[in-house]
């Protein structure tokens, strides 16, 4: 999957993370219905929460604002697979 990241694709967390799907919730009680989200697969197989964790302490790389968006460039997420996943998660 890394070799098909092209070094100039900007991507997002829910691109590189897995996500998990949610299931709908019925509309009784007057609540509001949720709608239902398939689960993605990630580049990387790690939680958003833990993606985040590993920005934070500086294992993974530093992500760019693009408007009000958070993107990282494919060559900075290829460069980390290559790298850092290759000699084992943060202590």
């Amino acid at each position: 999957m890394q070799s098909e990241i092209p070094d100039d694709a900007l991507l997002r967390v829910a691109q590189i993370c897995n996500r998990p799907s949610v299931t709908t919730r019925s509309a009784s009680g007057g609540k509001r219905g949720r709608r239902a989200r398939a689960a993605t697969q990630g580049v990387i197989p790690v939680s958003p929460s833990c993606w985040w964790r590993w920005v934070d302490a500086g294992f993974a790389p530093k992500p760019r604002k693009l408007g009000g968006a958070t993107v990282w460039t494919g060559a900075d997420i290829k460069h980390f697979i290559a790298e850092r996943l290759t000699s084992g998660e943060p202590s």
